[in-house]
């Protein structure tokens, strides 16, 4: 999901989803055993979306759907997002205890 200029990655950490088949779930095993190998040898920032980068999407991009608000040009089968966004808020934006839009 990129709805906010600085969405830029090819896979936003947190911003993901996956829908289980029967084919994928082993696949899926392998890179999550693959990925849990790889961060304890890294203590990099952004290390989950350089291991998302990595394992994941070259598994799966052929097979992906995104929404995209800013860089639909970008990458190819983005689609703009469903619903419109209400003022400043976007997906991944940060929230208080309260779960309101921190300022």
């Amino acid at each position: 999901m990129r709805d906010h200029p600085y969405h830029r990655p090819l896979i936003l950490a947190g911003m993901w989803g996956i829908r289980f088949r029967d084919e994928s779930r082993e696949k899926i095993r392998r890179i999550r055993d693959q990925m849990y190998e790889e961060v304890f040898d890294d203590v990099e920032n952004e290390v989950d979306q350089k291991l998302l980068l990595k394992f994941l999407w070259p598994e799966f991009k052929n097979d992906f759907l995104a929404h995209d608000s800013y860089l639909c040009n970008r990458f190819n089968g983005s689609s703009p997002f469903p619903t419109r966004r209400e003022g400043r808020k976007f997906v991944g934006a940060p929230i208080d205890s309260e779960i309101r839009q921190a300022e």
